[in-house]
């Protein structure tokens, strides 16, 4: 059985609620996918995309100083909040001040999805009908997991046509910032296209696209 096939969060009034189909509008934005914080294919997180028109920027730079942080929240693939939160208030954060400052219908705990979390994004949520490059794709945090890269047509394009290239929600076919720094070279942060789904690390002080996210329980 898919694992995500019967998934309910708690609401607010601590009674279960149904957690709609990808793309469908959840506690303040889209859902994006399911996370396994675990690595074992079991969904602990539900992943929930702002809205494009209200949780989006470019062109944003990772940090204005281009320069290595070498911290651990700076290096964790798996929640992008922790590094969010850590940075945010420096002045030289960019892009996690902006997802820090966000307040989007009622919800404030939106960060930069790290780098795991933004690869499951594109995985749902991919707008192009371009083919994958297949160097990339892995992901043991991913639900089913994804122990290989991708195919040239797996993942296809998104069948939820607001995220489809041209619609409301679409990701641009650019690159995005994850808010995970690269652990071998500490000057650069990973990032993810979404249009080929080429995963790559790059200068902090160059500008890229940011998406804020958030996450409930699932």
């Amino acid at each position: 059985m898919d694992p995500t096939s019967r998934m309910f969060a708690m609401g607010a009034a601590g009674a279960a609620v149904a957690i709609p189909d990808i793309g469908g509008f959840f506690e303040g934005g889209y859902v994006a996918g399911y996370i396994s914080d675990t690595a074992d294919g079991v969904p602990t997180r539900v992943l929930i995309v702002a809205p494009k028109a209200t949780g989006e920027n470019s062109p944003v730079q990772y940090k204005t100083s281009g320069t290595a942080d070498t911290n651990p929240p700076s290096q964790n693939e798996v929640y992008g909040k922790v590094a969010t939160d850590f940075f945010a208030g420096t002045g030289v954060h960019a892009a996690f001040a902006y997802a820090a400052g966000l307040n989007i219908n009622g919800f404030s705990d939106w960060y930069i999805p790290a780098k795991n979390e933004l690869e499951i994004i594109y995985r749902n949520l991919k707008p192009t009908t371009t083919s994958n490059i297949t160097s990339s794709g892995a992901n043991s945090n991913a639900v089913p997991s994804a122990t290989g890269n991708y195919t040239a047509g797996n993942p296809a394009q998104t069948t939820v046509t607001a995220f489809q290239t041209g619609n409301s929600e679409a990701f641009a076919s650019a690159s995005y910032w994850s808010s995970s720094e690269d652990s071998s070279s500490t000057i650069r942060a990973w990032k993810q296209v979404f249009s080929n789904g080429s995963r790559f690390s790059d200068f902090k002080g160059g500008s890229s696209y940011a998406r804020a996210i958030r996450r409930v329980a699932a």
